[in-house]
C-alpha cells in the first residue's frame, strides 16, 4: 500500500495495520513518517502472551473490545483520562 501511494505520512488506523511490525517496517524508510509506535512494541504488543506479560508487570495497556456490539467509543468514554496519559506517554 505505502509504495503505491505518493503519502509521506502514515497512521496504521485501527485493526490489521495496527498490530502488523511488517508494515510500520515498510514505513522506515527516509522521507516516509510512520504516525505509530515504535516496531519494537508493535512486535511485543501484538502478540497475546507477551501484551498479557506487560500488562502485569505494570505497562499501561487500555481493555480491549471483547463482544460485538461494543465499541472504542464506549471505552474512551469510560476511562477518558487513562486513555489520554496512555496516548501522550
Amino acid at each position: 500500500m505505502r509504495r503505491s501511494s505518493a503519502s509521506d505520512t502514515f497512521h496504521p488506523g485501527y485493526g490489521f495495520l495496527s498490530e502488523n511490525p511488517a508494515f510500520a517496517r515498510d514505513c522506515a524508510t527516509p522521507g516516509v513518517i510512520f504516525v505509530g509506535p515504535h516496531v519494537d512494541t508493535i512486535e511485543i504488543m501484538s502478540d497475546k502472551a507477551q501484551a498479557k506479560q506487560c500488562q502485569q508487570a505494570g505497562v499501561p495497556v487500555l481493555d480491549g473490545i471483547h463482544s460485538e456490539g461494543q465499541w472504542v467509543t464506549d471505552l474512551v468514554s469510560k476511562e477518558p483520562t487513562r486513555i489520554s496519559m496512555i496516548l501522550n506517554q
